[in-house]
């Protein structure tokens, strides 16, 4: 009896344990400013800014600009451009100094930003 107790109790401590992980809440005043892709030879997206008034600006090296609108739930960016279609951009680290995305857009791997002036 007294291992099948502490087999529910370890069970339920691993569960809130992961769902807390999995849950993580970012704020949208954490994204705020310029973000710089840790990567010196990436083509797309190595500067993006998010501004106050929830638009946000993608750049690229060439002459390109991506405009869009943000909203920031939990753990996951929500990207709207100028024809009004989402992407679902989902965020595993957000600190005062770095983002990590897990894909963005149509890059699905993990890219990685530093805060611009830090």
């Amino acid at each position: 009896m007294i291992k099948l107790f502490m087999k529910v109790i370890i069970s339920i401590f691993l569960l809130s344990i992961s769902s807390c992980i999995s849950n993580q809440q970012f704020q949208k005043n954490q994204l705020i400013g310029s973000w710089k892709l840790d990567n010196n030879s990436a083509i797309n997206y190595p500067l993006i800014v998010f501004n106050k008034d929830k638009s946000a600006v993608f750049s690229s090296r060439s002459d390109t600009l991506l405009r869009f609108t943000f909203k920031l739930k939990g753990s996951t960016l929500t990207l709207t451009n100028v024809d009004g279609i989402n992407y679902n951009c989902p965020i595993s680290k957000l600190t005062y100094d770095s983002l990590v995305f897990d894909n963005l857009l149509a890059k699905k791997n993990p890219q990685v930003y530093l805060k611009k002036g830090n």
